[in-house]
């Protein structure tokens, strides 16, 4: 066993005969310099907290009916009925993320879209969530520049309010009317007139009743041929309520009472042309049927008057009274660039521009943002600047082609 006080004294022989660096004269020892260790520069994370001063302009189309709607902040904010958004950063070296959100519920007014309406009310809640990655491939000690990619995610919650308008409706009504009265004269008076000679020359008597199988032979000719018109029906109607979905104007131009109501005149009309020219081409027919006649114009003139009637309650009771209702959630891929540049002391210009949709499912939107921030302090920042948000989403009758803009009022805090 060694002793400790013998150790010692070996330890210091060792030291001695080891070899020592070499030192020349007047040269100074060699300094080692401890090894660069890299430091994590840890995350860098800030809390922004937006205030979005925004008005909207553009078109919304619910079940097809589209209104266009136009309304700045002072409109929105009397009709608000509430606001909330917030947006969290974090970055770690070149690489960070973007996380945004928004929420607004509010209603606003919108224009008549066609003849038939007096007024529209809108009520818009919208969600509107963002989340992208970023990397910073340029930085220096006045300026840097991110590449961002992403998604945004919407959720619109739309419902129409509309008020009919009764001149517009009666006159969209009188209009259709004489549309078919139009059709229905022209075609009882061609089918009468090539038809009539042939059916009197079989009669026994001149004065007698044509068979009523001829007669209705005559009728559904000149139906066939004012059943063209529904198709006027539908599209005046579609117009007058600006709907791009062909669904009212069907509904109401192939509606039983308007059906039951053209076959009538149609009959009314066919039987007024008949006594007419029975009576033109003979004096003692004309005598002789003169009751009957006048029975038939009797009968033209009140299904004539029945006819504009008829459309008019058919508007009235299938345009919707209640709110027109639909809500619609998608996501459209973004890609873009942001930047900072320092201009003074406390005082910065930030920027950001992207584009997406692609058809994935907007057609098309952008968004672009710029502002000039003022630090408070070290921690904290406030930005003034404008937004300007474009978005192009249709999907069956549901529609929302908007632009959201206006300026933009944040508090960042920097943890």
């Amino acid at each position: 066993m060694i002793r400790p006080t013998r150790f010692v004294p070996l330890l210091w022989s060792i030291a001695l005969i080891a070899p020592q660096p070499t030192v020349h004269a007047g040269q100074e020892p060699a300094v080692v310099e401890p090894p660069v260790v890299a430091t994590d520069p840890g995350w860098e994370v800030s809390m922004i907290m937006p205030g979005w001063l925004a008005g909207i302009d553009g078109t919304i189309g619910v079940r097809g009916i589209e209104t266009h709607t136009e309304a700045g902040i002072d409109d929105i904010l009397k009709n608000l009925d509430m606001i909330g958004a917030a947006t969290l950063e974090a970055r770690r070296g070149k690489l960070g993320f973007i996380l945004d959100g928004m929420y607004l519920k509010a209603s606003v007014g919108g224009d008549p879209p066609g003849q038939l309406i007096s007024n529209v009310s809108v009520s818009v809640e919208q969600v509107l969530a963002e989340g992208a990655l970023t990397y910073r491939f340029y930085e220096s000690d006045r300026a840097r520049l991110e590449i961002i990619a992403g998604a945004r995610y919407f959720y619109m919650g739309t419902e129409l309010s509309l008020a009919l308008d009764p001149a517009g409706v009666r006159s969209v009504s009188n209009t259709l009317a004489d549309r078919i009265l139009d059709r229905g004269s022209e075609a009882a008076k061609k089918e009468v007139q090539s038809r009539l000679p042939g059916l009197v020359a079989r009669l026994e008597s001149e004065i007698a009743d044509l068979k009523a199988n001829a007669v209705s032979e005559i009728e559904d000719r000149v139906h066939e041929k004012v059943e063209a018109v529904k198709e006027a029906i539908r599209d005046r109607i579609d117009d007058g309520i600006g709907s791009g979905d062909p669904g009212f104007g069907v509904g109401i131009s192939q509606s039983g009472p308007i059906r039951d109501t053209i076959r009538d005149y149609v009959s009314a009309k066919v039987n007024a042309e008949i006594e007419a020219a029975r009576a033109q081409a003979s004096a003692a027919v004309a005598e002789a049927r003169a009751r009957i006649r006048r029975e038939a114009e009797r009968r033209l003139e009140q299904a004539e008057k029945r006819l504009a009637k008829a459309i008019e309650r058919e508007i009235n009771d299938r345009v919707p009274k209640n709110p027109v209702a639909a809500s619609k959630a998608w996501t459209d891929p973004f890609i873009g660039f942001r930047g900072r540049c320092e201009l003074w002391e406390d005082w910065h210009l930030v920027a950001r521009g992207d584009i997406g949709g692609f058809g994935v499912s907007s057609d098309l939107t952008w968004n672009a943002f710029g502002a000039i921030g003022y630090a408070l302090n070290d921690r904290t920042t406030m930005e003034i600047g404008y937004r300007y948000l474009s978005v192009d989403y249709s999907s069956g009758s549901f529609t929302y082609d908007m632009v959201t803009k206006g300026p933009y009022l944040g508090l960042r805090l920097d943890f």
